[in-house]
């Protein structure tokens, strides 16, 4: 989708030799929606008689951890060869796409890495 996007914002400008999207996703366990520690079971030791397994707390699971079970990531990588000039102007509309898509919040950071 977000090449398709920025293939559409570029028009002429997008080259597929020189402009690669690379998306990815890091699923913490499931589905990548259901969060691993629904899944969980726990014993308390100390607890005198039979131990009994107790699934964790929705309540502190809600309060607690991240809210997606998934790390989700999008990069942008362009050619060395390219002008600088280049490089910018494909930045900036990869930059709308994913504002735009509402992959990315318009105040957040975005981060650079050059070589």
């Amino acid at each position: 989708m977000v090449s398709r996007k920025l293939k559409e914002e570029l028009g002429p400008d997008y080259d597929e030799g020189n402009i690669m999207i690379l998306a990815r996703v890091m699923h913490r366990g499931l589905d990548g929606r259901s969060h691993p520690m629904t899944r969980v079971l726990l014993y308390d030791n100390k607890a005198t008689g039979e131990v009994v397994a107790r699934a964790v707390d929705e309540e502190w699971l809600r309060l607690k951890t991240p809210r997606e079970a998934a790390i989700w990531s999008i990069c942008l990588y362009v050619s060395r060869s390219m002008s600088a000039e280049e490089r910018t102007k494909i930045s900036t509309a990869f930059d709308v796409v994913v504002t735009r898509s509402g992959l990315r919040s318009p105040e957040s950071q975005r981060r650079t890495v050059t070589s």
